[in-house]
């Protein structure tokens, strides 16, 4: 053997494992890729499937409570009421429940937790999709509560002539963070709300008389604002309206909802809170539903007379409109779409305003939510009903 066929050999010996090396490493590497790009184009598909008829796929009958409200929660539904709040699975299976007294309870959720207050009184329920994280009583009246994504909880207090804030871990541990606001001064709390991650706090305070009303909405922020005693990091002062509605749309996004305008701000920079969009409300608004993601509102057209529905994305920028059909019976912004039941039917209506289904179901429940992107689950107060998007 030369020794030109000598260093071919040789060359050879060291490739094929340099080869087999590459092959173990690029190739679950390409199947990787192969199932996102997979999933996108179902997701696509799904997003934009039309679907024909909705069969009654099953029903359950579920013990009646009077006065009941309910709500879309870790995959089933709850049912709460002065005496305590239930999870309920899909299937109409009771998966916990949480027994207490209250004389007006308030439910706010976020993520895979929820908080039930009993406003005016002392009692806080703080529960996942589990059940029950910790309860706890406070030393004052309860104003307002809100709950972030993990489980904090943060609940404004009647001190007299002041308002205190407190903060509380899902266990229902206090934590040592407290605020204090002079009525006089910063105005009545009338809502609030806590960023996914419990940093964020938003405020909104309306103070004045009857006829010359004052609005304020206060961000605060307890890691980035550390280094302000007050831990203040923007405010927006509003003249002649309430804004009694606050929610976070994400990390970023605050919505503020009033009597006249709904306000959308940016929290991209969590020190200094920006303006993107003031939307003015119609005059005659009968519905204001806040999503995930999107904000739906339902009015009497001005010209026709009949109800219109516009939906915006968390930028406040317009999705859709479109006129509807009947009267509005429930409004929810789902994952898959806007479910809009109404005296003529059930409509699913995709976020580019394309309807995914249009018919009618073979019960009369009005509390509708949706499982998954095709289960639809309806509610009478002694079933449940669970159909089949086809």
């Amino acid at each position: 053997m030369n020794d030109q066929e000598a260093k071919k050999e040789e060359e050879a010996l060291y490739e094929t494992p340099n080869r087999w090396f590459r092959w173990k490493y690029m190739l679950p590497l390409a199947l990787i890729l192969l199932a996102i790009v997979a999933g996108f184009i179902y997701w696509l598909q799904l997003s934009r499937q039309g679907f024909t008829r909705a069969d009654l796929a099953a029903s359950y009958e579920v013990q009646e409570s009077s006065g009941a409200g309910y709500a879309s929660f870790g995959g089933g539904f709850l049912r709460y009421s002065a005496d305590g709040v239930c999870l309920f699975t899909p299937e109409g299976r009771e998966k916990w429940n949480i027994s207490y007294s209250m004389s007006q309870p308030k439910l706010v959720m976020q993520g895979d937790y929820g908080a039930v207050a009993d406003l005016s009184g002392r009692k806080v329920i703080v529960f996942s999709k589990n059940g029950l994280s910790g309860s706890y009583n406070t030393v004052m009246d309860i104003q307002n509560i809100a709950v972030s994504g993990k489980g904090l909880t943060a609940v404004s207090l009647d001190d007299g002539l002041t308002s205190r804030v407190q903060m509380y871990e899902s266990s229902g541990k206090r934590l040592d963070i407290e605020m204090s606001f002079e009525m006089s001064l910063s105005g009545y709390p009338l809502a609030l709300a806590l960023s996914p991650d419990g940093t964020g706090l938003v405020i909104s305070f309306v103070s004045g008389s009857t006829t010359a009303l004052s609005s304020q909405i206060a961000f605060y922020n307890f890691n980035v604002g550390k280094s302000d005693p007050d831990r203040l990091m923007g405010f927006f002062r509003y003249d002649g309206q309430l804004l009694p509605q606050l929610e976070y749309l994400g990390a970023d996004r605050v919505i503020a909802v009033g009597d006249s305008s709904i306000e959308v701000f940016s929290l991209a920079q969590e020190n200094k809170p920006e303006l993107l969009k003031s939307l003015p409300l119609p005059a005659q608004i009968s519905v204001c539903q806040l999503g995930a993601k999107h904000i739906g509102l339902l009015y009497p057209s001005p010209s026709t007379g009949k109800m219109t529905l516009d939906v915006y994305d968390a930028d406040g920028e317009l999705s859709f409109s479109r006129e509807t059909n009947g009267n509005c019976r429930s409004l929810r912004l789902e994952e898959a779409g806007v479910l809009f039941l109404s005296d003529s039917g059930l409509s699913l209506i995709s976020y580019t305003g394309k309807i995914r289904y249009s018919g009618s179901l073979s019960r009369t429940g009005q509390v509708m939510f949706m499982s998954g992107s095709r289960t639809i689950l309806q509610f009478d107060g002694s079933h449940i009903y669970r159909y089949r998007l086809k």
